[in-house]
């Protein structure tokens, strides 16, 4: 019968080809973790590529006769892609002023939800609604003024 020392001296190679192989799979192992813990380095989600929705509290007055409160919603923050590039021939034919192309999408709301909160004035109780973010999404930059 074979031992395993018999079996050392007939198939050396065997024993360095585990350890080889061995080698390889923990260095597999160790770069598979560092892909997978990559994207948990970075403390914020809102520091990763695209639009993400993140809570904030804010201190409040609707008027000089209510308490000051704090209120807490969701709004939109993040990356979005942007470009620019030299404009083409048919850009400049259009406008020889434009020498420069660019392409944008902004981080904006894409659906709300109301954030019903009841303050205390010296009339009484009055209940205040604000709006809060319930998605986001990176979409085409526009100008956003009220009035």
């Amino acid at each position: 019968m074979l031992s395993s020392g018999h079996l050392l001296e007939l198939f050396p190679h065997i024993v360095r080809m585990d350890f080889i192989s061995a080698i390889r799979t923990c260095y597999r192992l160790i770069l598979l973790l560092l892909i997978l813990t990559a994207g948990s380095c970075v403390p914020h989600s809102w520091e990763r590529p695209g639009c993400h929705r993140v809570g904030l509290t804010i201190e409040k007055q609707i008027h000089p006769d209510c308490l000051v409160f704090n209120v807490t919603y969701n709004a939109c923050r993040g990356f979005c892609k942007s470009q620019a590039y030299p404009s083409p021939i048919q850009t400049l034919l259009a406008n020889e002023n434009h020498f420069i192309t660019s392409r944008a999408e902004c981080c904006r709301i894409t659906e709300t939800e109301d954030v019903k909160v009841k303050v205390k004035c010296i009339q009484g109780i009055r209940e205040v609604t604000f709006k809060s973010a319930k998605s986001c999404a990176c979409s085409t930059c526009q100008n956003s003024f009220n009035g």
